[in-house]
């Protein structure tokens, strides 16, 4: 998990700097409406290979509210606001910004998933969010 999270790491980290220069012409609703299909097809012939086939499981009424309401606030959203972001502050400082979200996702998680907030993880987020405050000031 650890190893997959560093390459995530590195793969949004040059996304969002080909995002900047990707958008010098286009207006950031248009430019995420250009993106998501390309990314749903590609991911969608990723899940293919996986798994072999297109057949979508039972997830049921709740799980597809839920999946809907994260890609509104993730894809639509977020992913919007996070383009006029960039547009604004700049590709660095856009990224640094958003690198807090694990204060968030934290709490989220907690209250959401009963997930523990231990002292390790506290500390490690504070440390995270502390540094990203430092490169901001």
């Amino acid at each position: 998990g650890v190893l997959l999270s560093l390459v995530v790491a590195l793969l949004w980290g040059a996304g969002v700097s080909l995002l900047k220069r990707g958008m010098q012409d286009i207006d950031a609703m248009l430019a995420n409406c250009l993106r998501l299909p390309l990314v749903a097809l590609m991911v969608g012939g990723l899940a293919r290979l996986r798994t072999g086939s297109f057949q979508l499981p039972r997830v049921g009424r709740r799980g597809l509210v839920l999946l809907a309401v994260s890609g509104v606030l993730v894809y639509s959203l977020g992913g919007v606001i996070f383009l006029i972001a960039i547009v604004k502050a700049g590709a660095s400082k856009t990224a640094i910004l958003t690198s807090i979200s694990p204060i968030f996702t934290a709490a989220f998680s907690r209250w959401l998933l009963k997930e523990p907030l231990t002292p390790r993880l506290v500390f490690g987020t504070l440390l995270s969010v502390g540094g990203v405050c430092l490169i901001v000031a």
